[in-house]
């Protein structure tokens, strides 16, 4: 069937276009809408044969976007099909050829278009094409505000009251804004200290910024703090100068010229017209600039403490009209209009002129910075920095960049936002030249800005908010303005040394890592192991070692180990080594060299930085507390040295622990576990059998049972108890997470995403109750990634390792995460209960008394939903980077727990 099809249609890009369902014939088929027009659409389907195809041309109904009345399109016709080899799929072209098609077309289409408002607009008599009346008199009155609003909520059912809550008196906004409705609150931190040493400022500045973007403030002050070690930055005004360039047009080339030389004549009364409007603008240049019938002219002006734009336009105009009125009067010089500006003073553009000439206020900084202080502060050798800003002076080039420099515009942007300046003037303001250069065994920087177009007066300064930030830095007010442009080619002097060095050192990623902290000086190297050191802190119970060596070790490490990167300094990880011993004996050892908890957090941050969300990382680094990461490196060691004699039998057997936080070491010495069966099973699990599962259900539920209720039972140290604020106050964080991990696999999570989401909104009741119910010592990370088994005489003996997650919580915790993994997705929901209730029967032999099952139910499926909204949702996090082949089973899996759970239905 040929395309029929000659109206204009719109096209969806691929990834954006919404699904489609409807019947052909005796076929149900699912595609995407691949576009439409005002009478018709076109889809795509996966098909395999369409020799196959026997249908009606007449479609009833075709749902778009959602499978709802109100997105059913009606009696649409096929127009044409086409088959594509290639993809396997079919191209359909449906045409509306009667009015009620007609209308479902439109209705759907715009309501899918407009998400949701199509609806509320079709049941209220509403006029789009103009804003309401108010009074020209006074239209920041409450009334005229009001009104605007109750527009804005008629059109889209939302009163906005977020951009109505704000402390702006609105009648003090004339000349400020029109059509007044609220203020966006954009989040303020102080950068710095700067210090500024020029001819306006000599002092330690803090410095507002106002922005959305993570590690910036942080970045600035790192590189503030250098540069004040290395005796501040030395700061100079270079000019100030304030552009408008009117154009004026002819009849020919010859008037042009001839306006030219009156203009050049008539210089000083120009410049008196122009000086009569402000007694603070004043006229330092005019130049001009011939093309054909037009003469391009350029004002040049001093403009004091204000920027000047509206003040240079007013005293620029009556020149104009002043010039307008003198030539006309000249019958030779074939005048016909001016305009006020013709394009080129540059405004609010990035160009070459402002680069060169100025536009604004003209600043440059400098500092010299020791090797010694780059090295502490800023982790960066100074051939590194030097390296990496010749490499980034090319790119400059090639690119064609006005300038060079690394982020002069995240301060610019930052402190006008902050201060009340013209954010669109971002652009001329933010072009600059950086330089950096060795000089008598230092770091040698400079940072020019030509075009600082900033006020301290006038415009959006006297606003509260902006006013109070211009006093931070002492530059509200007259004679301010130079000290203000000192300060911010300072502080984009500090900020592109700080990013700079970052780049250099390869630290970018790490942009959030804790500034300045003492780091230790003696790493722990692998190459110090050895028969020495063994006797020393390790020594074997009655026996000497004489000789040490290592051997090839498959490091089947957790999930935690396996993405840890090794430091430059000291080693992380599992490593085997062969002993011999005095007596002859030898002996294999594995030892588990552990990444302190700040790398781990840090480790957590940097897969949260590889997501490219803007609040996630922040968000991380206020609520890590919710993963268990704190304390990790000793939790482990503690277990291990403290557990309960009764369930030491599930450890690895150990020869001994250590904890040296001056070298950074934190070891345990455990037998070699390479021989045990089902090691790092977790992608084998059709080696496992009902028998492994029962063993891990029975010592589970007698680990657990050890220590049930009983929290002064536990090993002393950091094992942390269940905290259900963590997770309440996180619940923002774990909605982002979840919304993210939800997007960006779609296929893996389903609808889980959707329903662990919607969880959130009864977090803190159910969180409360896990709270109040039966806790326990669990492991945090019991899963076939981290157990195995020892055979004797037949029967099977677990070996639980990696225990830096531990935490007393509920018994469940664990039972969700082993039964995850371990149950196939495809078997039904019967299974896992009936493996709850094996646990329960063993826990109950241990315990001595009979458990509540359906509140054990309830806590389950609570756990379930926890462990999604935590555990999963990082596994998803590192699996961006690791590829976990386990991750899609054991989601599939969880989901179907927790979507079929019955629990869910009366929750819900």
């Amino acid at each position: 069937m040929k395309k029929s099809r000659t109206e204009s249609r719109l096209f969806y890009h691929r990834g954006r276009r919404p699904r489609v369902l409807f019947a052909l014939g005796s076929r149900i088929l699912t595609g995407e809408l691949a576009d439409w027009s005002r009478i018709g659409l076109g889809v795509f389907v996966p098909f395999e044969d369409e020799r196959s195809l026997d249908y009606d041309p007449i479609v009833p109904k075709l749902y778009v976007h959602k499978t709802d009345d109100d997105y059913c399109i009606h009696g649409l016709e096929v127009v044409y099909i086409e088959y594509d080899n290639i993809t396997s799929r079919l191209r359909l072209g449906f045409q509306a050829k009667h009015e009620e098609a007609l209308k479902s077309l439109h209705d759907v289409m715009l309501r899918i278009t407009e998400q949701g408002s199509a609806k509320s607009q079709e049941h209220k008599l509403f006029q789009p094409d103009r804003l309401p009346s108010s009074s020209r008199a006074n239209p920041f009155k409450q009334e005229a505000i009001q009104e605007r609003h109750d527009w804005l909520e008629e059109k889209w059912n939302d009163r906005f009251p977020h951009l109505r809550d704000n402390h702006l008196n609105p009648e003090d906004l004339a000349g400020n804004i029109e059509n007044y409705i609220g203020a966006v609150q954009i989040p303020v931190g102080i950068a710095g200290p700067v210090h500024v040493k020029g001819l306006y400022t000599h002092a330690h500045i803090p410095v507002p910024i106002a922005t959305t973007e993570g590690a910036l403030v942080s970045s600035i002050t790192r590189g503030a703090r250098a540069c004040a070690l290395a005796g501040g930055i030395r700061t100079h005004v270079i000019h100030q100068t304030m552009l408008r360039a009117p154009s004026f047009h002819f009849r020919h080339m010859q008037a042009s010229v001839g306006f030219a030389h009156w203009l050049d004549g008539n210089r000083e009364a120009v410049i008196a017209q122009a000086e009569s409007v402000s007694s603070v603008a004043k006229v330092s240049d005019i130049q001009h600039f011939i093309f054909g019938d037009t003469v391009h002219v350029k004002f040049f002006y001093t403009t004091g403490d204000a920027a000047g734009q509206n003040m240079t336009t007013a005293c620029t105009f009556m020149a104009c009209e002043w010039i307008a009125q003198q030539i006309s009067k000249l019958s030779t010089m074939g005048f016909i209009k001016y305009n006020i500006e013709g394009n080129l003073s540059g405004d609010k553009k990035v160009n070459h002129q402002n680069f060169i000439q100025g536009r604004g206020i003209a600043a440059v900084a400098e500092c010299l910075i020791p090797e010694d202080i780059l090295k502490k502060v800023l982790k960066v050798e100074l051939h590194d920095m030097i390296e990496g800003w010749m490499a980034a002076n090319v790119g400059a080039r090639q690119i064609g960049m006005v300038g060079a420099n690394i982020n002069f515009a995240n301060v610019v942007g930052g402190i006008f936002a902050a201060t009340g300046q013209d954010i669109a003037s971002v652009h001329e303001s933010s072009i600059g030249i950086l330089n950096m250069k060795e000089k008598d065994q230092a770091l040698y920087i400079c940072a020019y800005l030509p075009s600082l177009v900033i006020g301290t007066v006038g415009g959006g300064t006297a606003l509260p908010t902006q006013q109070e930030c211009l006093k931070m830095m002492d530059c509200a007010g007259t004679d301010r303005a130079f000290r203000m442009a000192e300060i911010i080619a300072a502080t984009c002097l500090a900020l592109d040394l700080s990013t700079g060095a970052a780049i250099a050192a390869g630290q970018f990623v790490s942009a959030h890592e804790k500034l300045g902290r003492n780091r230790p000086k003696a790493y722990f190297k692998l190459s110090e192991v050895s028969a020495e050191f063994f006797n020393s802190v390790l020594p074997l119970p009655n026996d000497v070692i004489t000789h040490c060596e290592q051997v090839e070790f498959s490091n089947n490490s957790g999930a935690t180990a396996s993405l840890m990167s090794e430091k430059r300094q000291g080693s992380k990880g599992l490593f085997k080594f062969r002993l011999n011993t005095q007596s002859g004996e030898e002996v294999p050892v594995v030892i588990k060299l552990k990444s302190p908890d700040n790398e781990l957090v840090e480790l957590g941050l940097n897969l949260i930085r590889l997501s490219g969300e803007d609040r996630l990382p922040g968000l991380f680094e206020l609520h890590y507390r919710i993963f268990g990461f704190e304390h990790s490196h000793l939790r482990e060691i503690e277990i291990f040295q403290g557990l309960h004699q009764d369930i030491r039998q599930y450890l690895p057997k150990t020869l001994g622990c250590i904890s040296m936080p001056e070298r950074e070491l934190y070891a345990i010495a455990m037998e070699d576990m390479s021989s045990f069966e089902l090691l790092n099973s977790v992608n084998e699990m059709n080696s496992w059998t009902e028998d492994h599962i029962q063993a891990c259900l029975k010592a589970m539920a007698h680990i657990h049972s050890k220590h049930l209720n009983q929290p002064d039972s536990l090993p002393p140290g950091h094992i942390e108890h269940f905290d259900a604020s963590h997770i309440i106050d996180g619940r923002t964080f774990l909605d982002e997470l979840t919304r993210y991990v939800g997007q960006r696999y779609p296929d893996i999570m389903g609808d889980l995403s959707q329903h662990m989401r919607a969880s959130l909104e009864r977090i803190h009741i159910f969180g409360r109750i896990m709270q109040s119910y039966h806790q326990t010592l669990t492991h945090g990370d019991f899963n076939p990634r981290n157990l195995c088994f020892r055979r004797s005489e037949g029967e099977l003996n677990l070996c639980l390792f990696d225990w830096e997650l531990a935490q007393f919580h509920n018994p469940q915790r664990d039972l969700i995460e082993f039964l995850g993994f371990v149950i196939s997705p495809d078997r039904p929901i019967e299974d896992w209960q009936s493996y709850v209730d094996d646990y329960c029967r063993y826990l109950e032999s241990y315990i001595q008394f009979d458990l509540d099952r359906p509140k054990f139910a309830e806590l389950m499926y609570y756990n379930g939903l926890v462990f999604a909204l935590t555990r999963l949702n990082l596994y998803c996090l590192a699996h961006n980077i690791a590829r976990f082949p386990f991750l899609e089973r054991l989601c599939q899996s969880v989901s179907r727990f927790i979507l079929e759970n019955p629990q869910r239905k009366d929750w819900s």
